[in-house]
């Protein structure tokens, strides 16, 4: 699995927008995972899967969360998939 992301900074409300796209990579005709696949950002879940994923196939997903800076305009996150 690969996932892309993009942060877009809102100075004025002092956040900033996480955009991000999961997909498959490699592998070959008849690969699959089953679930759970999970993305997790800054400890919020923003997809979680169960089902059964044909790993060869062209489909991503998709989504974003906003997130708030500190006071003084910092943010700090992690991005974790399982």
């Amino acid at each position: 699995m690969q996932l892309t992301w993009t942060a877009t900074q809102n100075t004025s409300k002092n956040t900033s927008t996480i955009k991000w796209t999961l997909k498959p990579v490699g592998g070959s005709s008849g690969w699959y995972s089953t679930g759970p696949i999970k993305v997790t950002i800054d400890g919020q879940l923003v997809y979680n899967y169960t089902g059964r994923t044909d790993m060869y196939t062209s489909w991503s997903q998709t989504g974003s969360v906003t997130l708030t800076h500190a006071n003084d305009g910092t943010k700090s996150f992690t991005i974790k998939v399982e």
